[in-house]
């Protein structure tokens, strides 16, 4: 019997690790407050109310599924201090790290993208424009290779607080790795500002100065032989972004517009324009 109770356990814990310990593989070390989601890891800082970063893996699967969007940001309970779940008047987007489009495997795994712990400020120029470029061409390479490894966060100059606290990062970087026979990694910073020009290659950089950059160890768990190649070279990616077709355009087109993120004074209430403009703003607000 005790043999086949030292089985079970060992069984136990393999599905364990499989279920969560995919998405800690590779994740940093943590510096603030832990959070274990379904399908992925956040380290949060409290003191400024966004994560230090987010870490998941990245099946074919996942980056595929059928799940629909829930629009649903929720107050994280589980924290003292997550950020509310609205920023009115802010001007900026609240930008997921995790995305929604990576959470598509189930319901749960949805509304957990929706955590205020997974959010931080971003311009609509980057959450809308080169950032969500990146999302697409990691949920490209997730069916390209069949899984992928991402860690993402902000960087740690500030550009001041919103909605009681809440640190606006100057940055946001994102990492991507494929281990397997021709392991390699990429990565990226973003400006988050009111305008970000050209294309996601433009902001590539490596890991090793993505490093320096964040202060963290990325891929610490690669061996050592493996992490000083891969983190010091481009690496071998596609980083065309594949374009819609013209009837996938004009829907799109017809769907994209947000409300106003401009503030009335006169009124003391929120612009109810429309717009279709990456700043977010309609022609009223936009200086």
């Amino acid at each position: 019997m005790g043999s086949l109770s030292g089985a079970l356990v060992l069984l136990a814990s393999a599905v364990s690790f499989m279920s969560l310990g995919q998405d800690q593989l590779f994740a940093p070390a943590v510096q603030g407050e832990l959070l274990e989601n379904g399908s992925y890891l956040v380290d949060f800082d409290g003191a400024s109310r966004i994560p230090h970063w987010v870490a998941y893996e990245l099946t074919a699967e996942e980056g595929h599924g059928a799940v629909g969007r829930s629009d649903n940001f929720s107050v994280d309970e589980r924290v003292a201090t997550s950020a509310p779940s609205k920023w009115p008047g802010s001007g900026f987007d609240r930008g997921h790290m995790k995305p929604a489009a990576d959470s598509r495997g189930s319901a749960a795994e949805m509304q957990s993208s929706f955590l205020m712990t997974n959010m931080a400020p971003q311009t609509p120029a980057l959450n809308r424009g080169e950032w969500k470029g990146a999302e697409e061409l990691v949920r490209a390479w997730s069916a390209q290779y069949g899984r992928v490894y991402v860690v993402m966060g902000p960087g740690q100059a500030s550009r001041g607080t919103i909605a009681g606290g809440v640190r606006v990062p100057t940055h946001f970087w994102k990492a991507v790795l494929r281990y397997g026979a021709d392991t390699s990694a990429v990565a990226f910073v973003f400006p988050n500002s009111d305008e970000v020009p050209g294309e996601v290659g433009s902001y590539r950089v490596t890991v090793d100065s993505l490093e320096s950059f964040s202060g963290l160890n990325v891929f610490a768990a690669l061996p050592d032989h493996v992490e000083s190649r891969v983190e010091s070279e481009w690496g071998r990616w596609d980083l065309q972004r594949k374009r819609p077709s013209s009837a996938a355009k004009s829907a799109a087109s017809s769907e994209s517009s947000v409300r106003c993120t401009g503030w009335s004074k006169s009124k003391g209430s929120r612009c109810s324009n429309r717009t279709k403009h990456l700043s977010g703003r309609c022609h009223h607000h936009r200086d």
